[in-house]
Order: C-alpha cells, then structure tokens, then sequence
C-alpha cells in the first residue's frame, strides 16, 4: 500500500452511514512534512482507509501542492486541519477526511502566515467558540480565534466557521513573582506585543489540546507542558523530562472518554523516540521505545473503539499499528511503562 514520505500530525475518522459504504470503518489521516528542498511543495495530506475489522483497504491523497504540513488537529465537526510551518508564510487548511469537498485555507493564516504547527478548539459555548493555533517558533505566539456570530451555524454549513469573519488574538502568559511554574494569561491583538512575550514565556510551541476548561500545550524548547484553566486565566506548567522522555514534547493526543485521563505525548528528536504519557495525577509513563527508530514518532492517534492504536516514525516514512496483548482497549487503564512493546505491527 502506498504511503506518503515524512508523515506527522495525524488523526482518526469514523466512517459517517451518510458516505454509505466501509460502515464501521474509519480513515487515519496524516500530515506529509516535506520541506522545499530541492523540489517544491511536494507537501499534503494523505489517507489509510481501514475496513471495521481494522484491515487497510486503500490509500488516497487529500491535499497536495504544499509545504511542511506539520501538525494540526480535528475540528468539533469531523473535518482535519493542516497546518504548514513555513516561516511568515505557512498556511492552514480544512481537510475533509473523505474527500468530498476540496479543501481551503482558513481566515486565520489568509490574514497571517506563520510557521503553525497544530489546532484545537473550545467548543463549550456553541454561540462563543474559540479555536487555537500554536506556532512553532521562538517567538510564535498561541493565536486565538473567535468568529463572528454571523458565521457560525453549526447544523447547515460547520465548514464555514473557520472561514468566515472573526477575531483574531494572542496569548500572554505573566509568570507568579512567588509561585514557580503557575501564573496568569490573557489575549491581546497586538502580535508584536505577543511575540515578545512568546520568546520570554513559552518559546516554540507545538502539540495542543483541550478537555472540558483545561487547554493543553507543549513547548519543545524548555520541554513544558502547560495546563491553561480557561475558565480562570491560570495556567501550571510541569516539565516533560521524567520516566524516559529524554527528546522534545511534540504533538499530544489524549483519548476521548478515557476514566483516568490519560494525556499521550509523541517524542521528537530523542535517542530512542517513542510514545509517553501523563496520567490524572501527574505520572509521567513511557508507552513504547522505538529502539530501532531513532527519528521522530508521530502522528499518534486510536481507531474508534481504542483496540488500536496508529503512529510513524518520520524520517523512515513508516507507519505502525499497536495493540494490547491482553487484547483490552487502550482507555481501559493506566499503561505500564513496558507494556506494549512486543505487540507492535508493522503496516508496511
């Protein structure tokens, strides 16, 4: 099965009963992270359709003609976001996952390229939405954005929301004078002011996510994460460097309903890359070694029904699929920090 080269960010799909084939099944839809170099925009989106026993049936291109596309994330409305990180003029674009619609270039990075690296959402308020880019430079500021009331309508056309008319912010952390690792934030529209800030306070961010009032974000510089409570402008930060992470917090990727919270993290330039995780309590565990991949893992994500679970390791451009030897899925419990790594597949 043909598979993109340096695959990163990367996201599951349920397949809809309004496509009206492969029910049951889901597609794994990965960024391709290729650099101008010497060949231009050779970058896109790519796409494994699985059938509803998890077995490949096809691969197809969604987007193509581009650059870097690094990160990105899923949209409340089932529809992947692709962030290219190319300095001052990467775009971002909607993706549909089962090519239906061409894909577009939000309003966001048509008002203002930058070197983005992935998305996420606060969808908490249906009539006030936010969405969040990160930037992965030193001073790349957590881009906000809020649109308009006219351009939301969440039942006939979700698509338009990121491409209609809005607001368009950044965020400032203030570090406590007293307490080390917490502090303050809000937003400001001044960018200039923002990126100051970034380059002092949280230099180069990557992965991003949120659950319930809590917005997640790495930074590989420093190897932070940072919990920021959007309910009250706190934020906590905790270093990534324990169990075996000994590379840069990249993308992260948290399974949906899971009891105990589980917040996993993909390695990026460590001596062994691999997959980690950070429990409810603040446990740091490693899920599994790539000993024989010393590049960066990416693109973590779980079918469905969390049996299996999917990442690649990027400069090889090869692509895995794990399962539990107690054949449980992957939210059912905490990982043991050896667990799994005798029961990895190759795909290809």
């Amino acid at each position: 099965v043909e598979f993109h080269p340096r695959p990163d960010g990367a996201a599951v799909f349920p397949v809809p009963d309004s496509l009206g084939e492969n029910k049951g099944g889901w597609v794994y839809v990965s960024n391709s992270e290729i650099i101008d170099t010497p060949t231009p925009h050779l970058g896109g989106v790519g796409a494994v359709h699985f059938d509803k026993d998890g077995k490949v049936i096809k691969y197809e291109r969604l987007l193509g003609n581009t650059t870097a596309n690094c990160g990105g994330g899923k949209t409340p409305w089932g529809t992947w976001v692709s962030c290219e990180e190319v300095p001052y003029i990467g775009q971002i674009y909607q993706v549909d996952p089962f090519n239906r619609r061409p894909p577009e270039i939000v309003t966001v990075s048509k008002m203002q390229g930058g070197r983005y690296e992935a998305f996420a959402y606060d969808d908490r308020n249906k009539s006030r939405p936010h969405f969040y880019f990160t930037e992965d430079q030193p001073n790349g500021p957590l881009r906000r954005w809020t649109p308009d009331p006219s351009a939301i309508d969440w039942n006939n056309n979700p698509w338009n929301i990121l491409h209609g008319n809005g607001t368009l912010d950044y965020m400032l952390l203030f570090p406590s004078e007293t307490k080390n690792n917490t502090g303050t934030y809000n937003f400001t529209s001044n960018v200039n002011e923002a990126r100051r800030n970034s380059d002092v306070t949280y230099p180069s961010s990557e992965g991003i996510d949120r659950k319930n009032n809590f917005l997640y974000m790495t930074c590989k510089k420093e190897k932070f994460l940072y919990i920021m409570d959007l309910d009250s402008n706190k934020y906590v930060r905790y270093s990534t460097m324990y169990g075996l992470f000994e590379g840069e917090p990249d993308q992260v990727t948290r399974i949906l309903n899971d009891d105990e919270d589980i917040l996993y993290f993909n390695e990026d330039l460590g001596n062994i890359s691999g997959i980690h995780a950070r429990n409810d309590v603040g446990e740091f565990f490693t899920i599994l070694e790539g000993t024989n991949w010393t590049n960066e893992a990416t693109g973590l994500s779980f079918s469905p029904s969390g049996y299996h679970m999917y990442l690649c390791f990027q400069e090889a451009g090869v692509m895995f699929e794990i399962t539990r030897e107690d054949k449980y899925p992957f939210q059912a419990e905490t990982l043991d920090i050896k667990y799994h790594n005798q029961a990895v597949n190759s795909l290809w």
